[in-house]
């Protein structure tokens, strides 16, 4: 099955790119050659139309129908665009002042009212036959405005009707495509848009809703190729240039994101979708300070939403800014308070803040609403339990993260779990699958040298020291591996001599005093391993596990 998808997916990207070529056209003299795509002078009146509708307001509804007048033998597609923006202007605009500044935001209760109308089954066409499919397919434009969720079954059904009426038309098989996408059916809007592609290659906007859904997908090499092959058909566009930005982003070129946003800015201004891209640039090139500066313009701008929340709330994160973060993050709650990122967020916040128990109440509260489990929620659980000391909860988080991701974080944490649930050999494990997935790291062969002590395993210790010697320290891991290297000749003069070089690398070496105390012990000098033994108990921050072998060695000293 995966192959089979692989191929469709192909097969879906080749047509694509051949309609947006042009190499689906028959030429009229099939024995001359076929000329390169040329942007005609009616192609660009569409491009500027639609561009012009898009933006929906009076003067912009009134300029596409200006545009599309003066142009010269119109496609169908181009036509049924001189319509709409006729039946948009009149339907929404027929009844409000004459003075209205041109540029002027449509008030949402003229949407409302159209939609209560269409829900009533009342279609306030204007200047249209109802005989046309344009009947069926203009009213649905107005539900889509409004941006509302319940009404796109409304919108599918209308819409549907028209295209059964003219199954040529590309309008219809555009706005099908719209539709399927803002309902997630994302292979289906595909389908629609190749198919509007088919009918007309001026319907450029189809080729965009691909790229909308492809970076969604995360298949940004597949947009980027759209985006290529529809530069050849318009001009760049702030549309065209806002989705290059984006794919950019998740291409991880964060400098050409950022470029390519700042030129949709100088074509559409301000935007707080254009800011909101050029914010996560920066911040992803390592520019924290101007990013905040410019998420907190686009929420100026009207960006109030939980992405800007989250983002502007991370930016202060990596600035130190945990207190600052975490108040961004509780009035985007008042807002949004059912969102399980703000609460999954804030819930990290508590936790970096020295809130655990806050942190782990809120997120076992989450999870016991019915929110999807995430990934990222088991390890904040997992890390809140790791700092209460629940360990047996603690490695119920874990088993649960590790069959979603073997990430070396999570692995990490689970061999620092099954240390302190008792289970050494799991923990060893863990780190030798780290150790090989990671081999430049010392980390990894250190802990798994230590816990071959606690197992008594000393080939794996021996193979592990090997490994270590030929890798660049510096002076604790130095001390730390000389700690392992006295185990391997436990009971012989050589292992105090090398317990006092690890010493000497490192004052504060749990392991070496404690090596050296049942070392002195071992051999009846009892004031020598008092002296270790006192010199631990002056130590701050010891585990539980060193403060019982303390206890245990003091026991058999006295």
């Amino acid at each position: 099955m995966t192959i089979l998808r692989r191929f469709m997916r192909i097969l879906i990207l080749l047509t694509v790119v051949l309609l947006l070529s042009g190499c689906f056209s028959t030429p009229e003299n099939p024995d001359e050659p076929v000329a390169p795509p040329q942007i005609n002078r009616n192609q660009g009146f569409v491009v500027d139309a639609f561009r012009s509708l898009a933006n929906g307001s009076p003067g912009s509804l009134r300029e596409a129908y200006r545009i599309l007048d003066e142009a010269e033998g119109l496609s169908d597609y181009a036509m049924d665009l001189k319509y709409l923006s006729s039946w948009l202007y009149n339907s929404l605009y027929s009844s409000l002042p004459e003075n209205l500044p041109d540029l002027e935001a449509v008030p949402n209760s003229y949407f409302s009212s159209i939609v209560d109308d269409i829900e009533n089954g009342v279609y306030p066409v204007t200047r249209i036959e109802e005989s046309s499919y344009l009947f069926f397919i203009l009213p649905p434009m107005s539900v889509l405005y409004t941006e509302s969720d319940d009404t796109l079954e409304i919108a599918f059904e209308s819409l549907t009707v028209g295209h059964d009426l003219n199954p040529e038309g590309t309008l219809p098989l555009y706005l099908l495509g719209y539709v399927e996408e803002r309902r997630g059916n994302y292979d289906e809007a595909v389908t629609r848009y190749i198919s509007a592609l088919q009918q007309s290659r001026e319907c450029y906007p189809a080729a965009y809703g691909m790229v909308r859904i492809y970076i969604e997908e995360g298949r940004y090499e597949d947009a980027e190729l759209i985006l290529s092959e529809a530069a050849e058909l318009v001009q760049p566009d702030a549309e065209y240039l806002y989705l290059r930005g984006r794919v950019y982003l998740g291409t991880q070129r964060f400098t050409l994101a950022r470029e390519n946003f700042e030129k949709a800015r100088e074509l559409l201004g301000e935007d707080p979708r254009l800011l909101m891209g050029t914010a996560r640039a920066l911040f992803s090139l390592n520019e924290p300070e101007e990013a905040l500066e410019t998420v907190r313009r686009a929420r100026r701008r009207g960006a109030g939403t939980v992405e800007t929340a989250l983002l502007e709330a991370n930016i202060l994160r990596s600035l130190e800014q945990r207190i600052k973060a975490l108040s961004i993050v509780e009035q985007a709650q008042e807002l949004f308070p059912d969102n399980q990122r703000l609460k999954d967020l804030k819930a990290q916040l508590l936790l970096e803040t020295g809130r655990s128990e806050e942190s782990r109440l809120l997120l076992e509260d989450v999870s016991s609403q019915g929110y999807a489990e995430t990934l990222e929620r088991d390890v904040l659980l997992m890390k809140s339990a790791i700092n209460a000391s629940l360990w047996r909860e603690a490695l119920i988080y874990f088993q649960h993260a590790s069959e979603q991701s073997r990430d070396q974080e999570i692995l990490n944490l689970g061999a620092v779990i099954y240390m302190n649930t008792g289970e050494a050999g799991k923990a060893l494990e863990l780190y030798q699958e780290l150790n090989n997935r990671d081999p430049q790291n010392p980390e990894y062969p250190l802990r798994a040298m230590e816990l071959s002590r606690e197992e008594n395993n000393r080939e794996l210790a021996a193979a592990m020291i090997e490994r270590l010697r030929t890798m660049e320290l510096n002076a604790m891991q130095k001390s730390r591996l000389k700690v392992g290297e006295a185990f391997l000749v436990a009971g012989t003069p050589e292992e105090r001599k090398i317990l006092e070089e690890a010493l000497f690398l490192d004052v504060r070496n749990e392991e070496a005093l404690l090596g050296l105390a049942e070392y002195h012990l071992r051999r009846g000098d009892r004031r020598r391993a008092d002296l270790y033994l006192r010199q631990l108990e002056r130590m701050s921050g010891l585990d539980q596990k060193t403060l019982d072998r303390i206890l245990i060695l003091k026991e058999e000293l006295y």
